[in-house]
C-alpha cells in the first residue's frame, strides 16, 4: 500500500503534543479499520482477494480516534486521547458519547472487550494520563458484549 495522506499526520498538535496519523487498528470482516487521530477520521480498507490493500474509504470524520473495540452488536467504541473522551458508533455513524474526564478518563489511549462470558459485559480502558497523576486501568460495565475472537 505504501504511503497514503488518509494515513499520514497532519502536523496538527494537542497541548504541544503531535497528533499521530494512523493510530488503532482492527481487521473485521474484510476490512482493515483504522483511525487516523491527527485528521479525525476513521478509515476503512478492503483486503482484496490477493491480500493486498484496496482503496482507503473514509467511514466516519470528526473523530480523534486512537484504539477501538468492536461490540458483538457491531457498534465501535473509540477512544479519543487527545479529549478524554469514550465514545459509541452505531453502524448507522450515530454518535454517543460514553464516557468523559469525568467518569476518570485521563487520556484514553486503548480499548478492549473483556472476553469472558461468565463476567458482566464491560470494557477495559488504558489512560495515557499525560496530564493527569498516573496512567490507569478502568473497567466500565456496558449493555453488550465484544465481538467474539477467532
Amino acid at each position: 500500500m505504501g504511503s497514503n495522506k488518509l494515513l499520514s499526520p497532519t502536523g496538527a498538535s494537542f497541548e504541544n503534543f503531535p497528533l499521530p496519523g494512523a493510530n488503532g487498528i482492527k481487521v473485521r470482516g474484510g476490512l482493515v479499520y483504522v483511525t487516523n487521530t491527527a485528521t479525525e477520521a476513521v478509515l476503512a480498507i478492503p483486503i482484496r482477494r490477493n491480500g493486498r490493500a484496496g482503496k482507503i474509504n473514509v467511514r466516519l470524520r470528526g473523530i480523534q480516534g486512537d484504539d477501538f473495540a468492536f461490540a458483538a452488536s457491531c457498534d465501535m467504541y473509540i477512544t479519543e486521547n487527545p479529549l478524554s473522551k469514550l465514545i459509541r458508533v452505531s453502524p448507522s455513524g450515530r454518535i454517543m458519547l460514553i464516557a468523559t474526564a469525568a467518569d476518570g478518563l485521563q487520556n484514553p489511549s486503548a480499548v478492549a472487550f473483556d472476553p469472558r462470558a461468565t463476567r458482566r459485559p464491560s470494557l477495559y480502558i488504558t489512560n495515557s494520563a499525560y496530564f493527569g497523576t498516573r496512567p490507569s486501568l478502568e473497567e466500565l460495565a456496558t449493555q453488550t458484549r465484544g465481538e467474539k475472537l477467532p
